[in-house]
């Protein structure tokens, strides 16, 4: 999963529910937006294992002691891990997507 499926996800929910709903990367959460949570605010997470796992972690345990409705998708084999209100399960095929796209240009 990527920052681009995070950000598509958002627009999706805007689209189908006709909410407003915003895609935050998990180290921009303290720059304001975690101010915003209480219990009132779902808030749809996804979980990911790669680089930046221990960071969004973090993030996760500070949106819980804001009493923040968490959503949270993740893999199957990591259900038993996770601490939410909700549980969505992806079963993932093939490769994960890389969470930077490299952008080559040529001469």
């Amino acid at each position: 999963m990527s920052g681009l499926a995070l950000f598509q996800g958002a627009l999706k929910v805007k689209e189908v529910a006709l909410m407003h709903s915003e895609g935050i990367l998990a180290g921009e959460m303290k720059h304001g937006p975690l101010a915003l949570v209480d219990e009132q605010l779902p808030l749809i997470v996804l979980a990911t294992r790669d680089r930046l796992h221990n960071r969004q972690q973090n993030v996760i345990q500070q949106l819980r002691a804001r009493k923040g409705n968490l959503i949270i998708m993740c893999r199957w084999e990591e259900w038993q891990e996770v601490d939410a209100t909700q549980i969505i399960l992806l079963h993932l095929t093939g490769p994960p997507v890389p969470t930077t796209a490299r952008v080559h240009s040529t001469p």
